[in-house]
This record gives C-alpha cells, structure tokens and sequence, in this order.
C-alpha cells in the first residue's frame, strides 16, 4: 500500500475512533487501480469521500481502459499529463458544509458555514506541488535552469477567524494555503523558484479590508521561506507589501539586481532594479513599478513609477555622478515620504561632494545639506589644509556616534575619504544615502549646523576635525574628528611599518549638565604588522549640573583592576599592544592612569604566553598602583611570574617561579612572596595596615577648601552666590564698589557653601520642609556625621516674601571627602576603590514673580488703535495759565527731585490728583528714589523744562 493511501486510511480511522457514531471504508480497484470509498457519521456531522490512485499514468492511458469507445484523445498537450490521482469529497456539520475534488494535483475547494447572517465562506484552486518550468538561451542566463512553481493558490476567503481558520484546516487540509494568510477577500500566492513564501492577500474588490495579519514581514526584514534556497527582502507598509528577488546577472550592458512583486492601493505591481552601462556612462533605477489593478486591468488604469534613479559618467580626468531616492519613512509611528539626494564631481585636482534630505513632517518641511570640498588649499608643512566641509540641518536632528562609531561616521569619513559615497555604480543610493538616514532623522523642532576641516601634517598625518552646534528643543556642542598616521609617510596602511588611526569626540550639553571629551586608537591601528594591534583611549568627563554635578573623572587607558567604575563613567580600553606574533605566541600590554574624586589610579601589565599542543612557556609582569586624597595613603602591587607545564598524554610537568610585593604607608611596609612552585617564601617589613591618622580641622581646611580671597570677611572663601537671570550691567561707583543693576522681574540667583549643608537658620528653601538632609561626615577626619548651618537673609530678613520663591540647591559631592567614616576618629582603608558620589544639600535659588500693579489697564484689541485723519479743533480756553517752569539757571540733576523747589510744587500737583483719582498709584513716594539715584537710573537723569531740548 502506497505511503500516501495508508496516511489517508489512517486518518479517516482517527476520525472514526474520535466519532460517536460509524465508519466505512471501502478499498475497491477501477482500472486497476485502488480506489478508496469512505462514509462516516459523528456528532459534528457526515462525510463522505473518492479517491482513486493512478500513480504516473497518463490521461491517454486511463481514457483507453475506462472509456475505449473514445478512441484517441485530440493532439492539443493535454495527452501526456500525469493524473497522479482524481479525489472528491464533500461534507456538512453543524458549523460548515462543502466540498473538494480535483485532478493532478489541482484541487478545487469550496466551504460556506451554517451560522450567522454573514457566514465565512471560501473557494478557490490549490496546487501544492512543484511544477518545473525549464529555461534557454538568454532566460537561462537570467535564472538558471529553470523555475520551479509551488504552493501555488487563487481564491476568495471571507468571514474567517484565526479560530475558524486553525478548525478549518484540520478538517479540510488542502485550504491551508488560502487559510494561512490571515488574507481576507481575493486571496493569491506562490512560491517562486523553491523560495516558499505565503500568499499576497489581497482585498476584496468594492468593499475595504485591512492589512491581512501576518501576511508579511516587518519593513525591511529578510524572510526566511520555507522552501529553503536563497532569501527575498519584504518591505512592508500600512497600505501594502513588498517582495524581492535577488537576481544578480549581467547580460552585456544590462544588468539585472532585483525583481519583485508589489500590492498597494489595490493595485498589482512588478518591480525592476536595473542599470545599463554605455561606455562611460551609467545609468541605474531603482524601484520600477509597474502597477494595474486586477478589477479594472485596462491600460489606461496603467500607472508607473520610480523610487529613485543614479546617473554617473566617467571619462578621462573627470567623473560625475548624482543619486535620487524615494521613500517611506516613519516619524512618531506616522509615514511620512522623504526624497534623498547626492552629487559628486571628481577630477584631477579636486573633489565636491554634496547631499542632502528633504521630506514633509505634519505639514512642516525637514532638510539637511551637507558638501565636502577636497581641493589642495596649501599652508605651512605642519598644518596643510586640503579640503572644507559645511552643512545645516532644519527640522532635523544631527545624532553624534559613540566614540566606536566616529571613525564610520559618513559626515567624517566622507572628508577624509572622496570615494567612500561612491563604492560603486549602483550603491549610491541603497549605501551611501542609507548610511546617513540613521544619523540626521526628521525632529521637529530640531537645528544644527556644522563647518568642517581636512588637513594633514608633514604628509604623514591625515586629520579631519567637524565642528556642529545643535540648538532647538535640545543644545548640544559637539566636535568629531579622526587622524590618520603612517610610517613611513605615503606608504599604504596595510604596508607601513606603522599606522594609527585616532577618532576624537567632544560633546558638551548644557542642559544635561555635562562635557565629555573622548578619543580612541581604532581597530585598524597597528605597528611592525597588522597581526600586531594598537589598542588605548582618553576620557575626561566632567558633570557641572543635575543630580551628577560635581563628579569628575579623567583617565588613560582605564582604570585600577579592583575599581569598580559607576554606570555614568566611560569604558576605555588599555594603552597598549595585542600582537598574535605567530600561531602559537601571543604578546598582550596594556597601561593605565586615571584619576577620580576618591582616588588616583596607574598601573600596567605586560605577558608573553607560547602554546602549542604539548608545551605551554609563559612570562607575566604587573604593576598597580592605588593613592588616596588626603590624608595620603597609597597601596602598590608588583609581580612577576613566568612557568612552563608540559603535557607527557599519562601525566603533565608543571614549572612556576613568580615574585610579588605587596607595598603601602605611610609608614612604608608591606610584604615580599617569592613563589619557587614546591614551595612559598612570605618575607614581611614594617608595620602592618593601619589606618592613616585624621586631618585636624586647619589641614582639612588648607587642603580642600579654597584659600580666602582679600578683603573677605570669612574665615574661608566657601560661599559663592551668582545671580541667574535678570542682570543688566555692572559698574563701578567712585569708591571702587561694584554695583550690579537688575531687572527685579527677571531676577533670579543662586548661593551656596562648598561645604554641604546639613540645615538652614534663616532663609529656609520651601521643598526642603518636605525632606531630611542628607546623612554626610568628614572621611578625612574621620567624622561620622557633619553638621553644617547656612543662613541667609536679605536686608537683615529671613521670612519668604509674597513674592518670593526660595527652592533647595543640590548637588553631588564625592564620597571620598564627605562620606561617613566606619568609627569615629578612624579613617578607612582605600582597599576596594570606588567612584561615588553623595546627594548633599548645597544652599538656596531665590526668585521673584513679577507683582502687578493695581488699576493696570486690561489688553486692549488692536482694532482700538484704528484711526482717522480728519480735523478735531480744540478749543482754547483764556482763563489757562502758563505753568511756572524751573528757572534756567537752577541745577537740574536727580538732587533737584526733592529740593525746597520742586517739592511743594509737586505735592500740589499730586494733591489734584489724589482728590480726582483716588488710586494707589497716584500716592508718590520719592525718598528711596532720592537716596539711591545709582541704583535705580541707568544714567544720570537730567530735569529741564517742558520743551526744552539737552544739549
């Protein structure tokens, strides 16, 4: 019994043993071969199937033996097709009736359930089965031997759920292929060339239908299909899908990258990436479609288009060429269209380079543009400038690589480097213009501008240096660069006795608080060999606000082997070598040397190892030293070793001799170990640790506290007070005094002691009412606890004003100087290094809301300024009389305001007015203004009569 009539026998006996009712199953021959009748009875309903087996006997064959009275069959190729096997089945239940029957390995289905007004229904043509289409001549050349069909499938599916689809294909398992697309409406697929690859849904004409789930891949991803052979790219998005074919042939000028296929919009589409080469010219598309849509496939409903097109040509000193590409991105989870494009023109002498971006984000327009020059612009022999670079970004977000990254930036290896955007014909746009997407995405919001230089020095350095400035919703300062050293000069990197590359990064964030200075040898580095690897970076990071501020750390080549860096500090690899000198010897070292707020740091190491299959010889010397700020300790390891082992296959000789010395003080001690393998000498001198002895209060002060500046009445200059905003000038009074004058609506400022603050006796912060200070002491004293007032008054007063705000200042202090001692009067070891930093309480902002004066005027519409020009004669009464003006010899400075003159005539004045307008503005005091003139007036005010001009 054939394998497949057995699988089939079987299951129908499932069925029967899982029904409550009966089966049959009749096997009979018909031609002389077996056909299988079937009928069974359950509680879900009843089936009843045909199927005859033919093998490999051809139509002609069975016509001749079942129905000879036909004579031949018409000489039209249908003859010779192999039936392989005739099936019918139909069934009905309580949820779904239908049938199937087919011929050849074609089947046709159709289902439509018993329930619901709407009842899912299917039917369609499925062809699981491979069928080969060979190929010649120039198609062979295209695509091999031949193709190869299968999973073929065209139908219509409505109404189905995912539960009803998984039901449906374990009863009827040939409607998997229309099933498993999730498709809802006009269902169409197959797998192409043995790449399997589920079916396109497509929706049902005249009425909508979403997206068919998991009917394809993420955008951009690579689908694994489950034919097995090579990969086809999907591009995916909210209105349609996308699947290519790598074809790669040449044919001549024409060259073949892709084929695909597309849906969109209800639309059927084939898609073409091609380029021809004439001569010197280039010209390449990408992304051709062609598209039509199946309802109405005339050929006015035809439609083209084109996502981008490159075009280069080359000819003699000169070579230009240009890019141009479409398409979609996502901005915030909205698509948004975005047209990239690039210029270069390259010739004997020179270089320009040139790109840019520009799409629509909410209506708003986002671009970048970016040009390189490389153009020998001359200088002195140590500084040499051979090319500019410059470029702005609107609406755009200029991202700066880690550190590792810089020396791939295309901002910066573009500059150095006039061929790294054209790598070839053809990838101008999917490389080069893919490279920069992912660093200058669409931000509202978001502006940037960088100028750039490239330089080189003595010929035997290539450098590059990229200043940027990004401001809008963020300021950022930023400053790449990457040099390039050979020895000797103009040799090729890959045949100089030595080449290094350094990549710099600079990144200063105000609002963040931070500057962070980088640099790196990168991996192409070397010296002797290229076998033999440079290795090493620089950091200096410094945190001048948020809950960071005051933390700090500078190190080359890394830190301590026990140190145990904080999450925010870098990682930098060791100053050193990693030369793999043959297959069996290896040389590693690296130095180190970095220097924290709770400790400074230096040290290497140098090993030799030789390995081979029976024989391991090794050599190791290191060096690690550890100092602690005041009071001054220091710890210093240092050893030696080297050993040979030898493996015999029975048993191995191991050889090992090493010297250690373990040193530390003051007072000056520590330990010797000699290592002899059988045996270990310890050799002590002087004391043991101990802890250091306390700071007294003046050395504590005369080391961490800065020195008092002249003429400060504090015993230290600990207090710093600055003011934030609101400042117009300063200057000076006659007596040398400075004076800052103010805006008191803008005014803010700020004060605080150096020394971390445990509570406030005057000016209390308001949210510090809601916390507890920090639990701080004096390390380097050996405290364990501080205990630390600050008073602040303005003008002698401590309450909070109505208009006052008073907020708490935080900042970070290093753990090493203000952190806790374990016992009172006993300083800790520094035998676990760390780099911590302590929240503390560093004193008060004061700020001032604008105090709105009473009887203000409300705004006024601008309609209200509207005017008209025609004449209003004002009457003049007889009876006025000319006001009585300050004589022309009298002084007519500030002093003049309260004079034995001014004033009576004043106050009469304000008396009117009073009387009239009883308001509170009209109540005039002058005596500040008269004893500080200097304080409120930019300028000496000068007093004249009514119409009298100064001279």
């Amino acid at each position: 019994m054939k394998k497949e009539r057995k699988e089939r026998l079987l299951e129908a006996i499932q069925r029967a043993s899982e029904s409550t009712q009966f089966a049959l199953v009749l096997d009979a021959r018909l031609a002389g071969e077996p056909v299988d009748l079937s009928a069974e009875h359950g509680g879900s309903g009843w089936r009843l199937g045909w199927h005859w087996d033919l093998g490999e006997r051809t139509l002609d064959d069975v016509v001749k033996q079942v129905l000879p009275s036909l004579g031949e069959l018409p000489q039209v190729g249908i003859a010779d097709i192999r039936l392989r096997s005739i099936y019918a089945e139909c069934f009905s239940g309580n949820d779904y009736k239908g049938l199937s029957f087919g011929i050849a390995d074609l089947s046709f289905l159709y289902v439509k359930g018993s329930k619901g007004n709407e009842p899912p229904t299917l039917w369609g043509l499925v062809h699981e089965k491979p069928i080969v289409i060979p190929a010649s001549g120039v198609v062979a050349t295209l695509i091999g031997k031949g193709l190869t069909l299968s999973d073929l499938c065209i139908g219509q599916v409505a109404g189905f759920t995912p539960d009803m689809r998984r039901a449906m294909i374990g009863q009827l398992s040939q409607a998997r292929l229309l099933l498993d697309s999730g498709g809802s409406g006009f269902v169409a697929g197959v797998a192409i060339g043995g790449i399997g690859a589920k079916p396109i849904a497509v929706p049902a004409v005249g009425r909508p239908a979403g997206k068919a789930a998991g009917s394809s891949a993420p955008s951009g991803s690579v689908v694994s299909t489950a034919g097995g052979g090579s990969q086809t790219a999907a591009v995916d998005s909210a209105d349609g899908m996308r699947k290519w074919f790598v074809v790669g042939k040449t044919i001549g000028p024409l060259r073949l990258g892709r084929v695909g296929g597309e849906w969109k919009d209800g639309k059927i589409g084939l898609l073409l990436d091609s380029a021809v080469d004439v001569g010197g010219l280039h010209l390449g598309l990408t992304g051709l479609c062609v598209r039509l849509p199946p309802s109405d496939p005339k050929p006015a409903n035809l439609e083209l288009a084109l996502d981008g097109i490159d075009l280069a040509y080359r000819g003699g000193p000169i070579s230009i060429s240009g890019s141009f590409l479409k398409s979609e991105i996502s901005v915030k989870g909205q698509k948004a269209v975005q047209y990239d494009g690039m210029a270069m023109i390259q010739a004997a002498n020179f270089a320009i380079t040139g790109f840019g971006s520009y799409a629509s984000v909410d209506g708003r327009a986002s671009l970048y543009i970016f040009a390189i020059v490389h153009l020998e612009l001359g200088g002195p022999p140590c500084f040499r400038v051979n090319g500019l670079a410059a470029g702005f970004g609107y609406n755009r977000k200029l991202t700066l690589p880690p550190i590792e990254e810089v020396a791939n930036f295309p901002l910066v290896r573009a500059a150095l480097d006039p061929a790294y955007l054209s790598s070839g014909p053809g990838s101008l746009m999917q490389d080069a213009i893919g490279k920069l997407q992912k660093f200058i995405p669409p931000s509202l919001g978001d502006y940037w501008f960088a100028i750039g230089i490239r330089f080189s020095s003595f010929e035997m350095i290539q450098a590059f240096a990229l200043l940027s400035v990004s401001f809008g919703n963020e300021v950022e300062i930023g400053l790449l660069g990457l040099a390039a050293m050979t020895i000797p000069k103009g040799s090729e990197p890959g045949k100089a006795v030595a080449y290094a590359e350094l990549a710099l990064r600079v990144v200063i964030k105000p609002a963040e608080g931070t500057i962070r200075l980088e640099a790196r040898l990168t991996d192409e580095s070397y010296v002797f060999c290229k076998d033999c690897h440079l290795t090493g970076g620089f950091a200096f990071y410094i945190w001048f606000g948020g809950p960071l501020a005051g933390d700090f750390v500078l190190t080359l080549g890394g830190y301590h082997p026990k140190f145990m860096p904080p999450p925010h500090y870098p990682i930098v690899p060791r100053l050193g070598i990693n030369w793999q000198v043959t297959k069996e010897m290896s040389i590693t070292g690296g130095m180190y040397f970095a220097l924290t707020p709770s400790c400074l740091m230096a040290g290497g190491k140098l090993a030799a190892v030789y390995q081979s299959s029976s024989v391991k010889v090794w050599f190791i010397a290191y060096a690690d030293f550890l100092l602690s700020w005041k009071p001054f300790y220091y710890l210093i390891d240092v050893g030696v070793a080297l050993g040979v082992e030898v493996d015999l296959g029975i048993f191995s000789i191991r050889i090992h001799l090493g010297a250690q010395m373990h040193l530390w003080g003051p007072a000056f001690a520590g330990l010797i170990q000699i290592d002899l393998t059988v045996i270990t000498v310890t050799v002590r001198f002087g004391p043991d640790k101990q802890p250091p002895p306390p700071l007294r209060a003046q050395e504590f002060v005369e080391s961490f506290l800065p020195p008092t500046l002249k003429g400060s009445p504090d015993s230290s200059n600990v207090i710093v007070t600055q003011i934030n905003s609101g400042l117009i000038r300063e200057e000076k009074t006659r007596s040398g005094t400075m004076l800052r004058v103010v805006n008191a609506h803008a005014l803010a400022l700020t004060t605080q002691s150096l020394i971390p603050v445990s509570e406030f006796t005057g000016l209390k912060p308001q949210d510090a009412l809601t916390s507890s200070p920090p639990e701080l002491g004096i390390r380097s004293m050996g405290k364990t606890g501080l205990r630390s007032s600050y008073k602040v008054s303005i003008n002698g007063r401590t309450e909070v004003r109505k208009n006052m705000r008073a907020s708490l200042v935080k900042t970070a202090v290093p753990d090493a100087l203000w952190g806790k001692s374990l016992e009172e009067g006993k300083v800790p070891l520094p035998e676990a290094p760390k780099a911590i930093t302590l929240q503390a309480w560093a004193g008060l902002r004061i700020s001032f809301d604008p105090i709105h004066p009473q009887g203000a005027l409300p705004a006024m519409a601008i309609e209200k300024f509207a005017y008209e020009t025609f004449d209003k004669p004002i009457p003049w009464d007889d009876q006025l009389k000319v006001a009585e003006t300050i004589a022309a010899n009298e002084r007519k400075e500030i002093w003049t305001v309260m004079d034995d003159v001014s004033s009576p005539r004043r106050n009469a004045v304000l008396a009117v007015l009073a009387r009239e307008s009883p308001f509170d503005v009209n109540k005039v005091n002058l005596d500040e203004l008269a004893e500080a003139r200097e304080s409120y007036f930019q300028a000496d005010p000068k007093i004249c009569r009514l119409g009298e001009a100064f001279v």
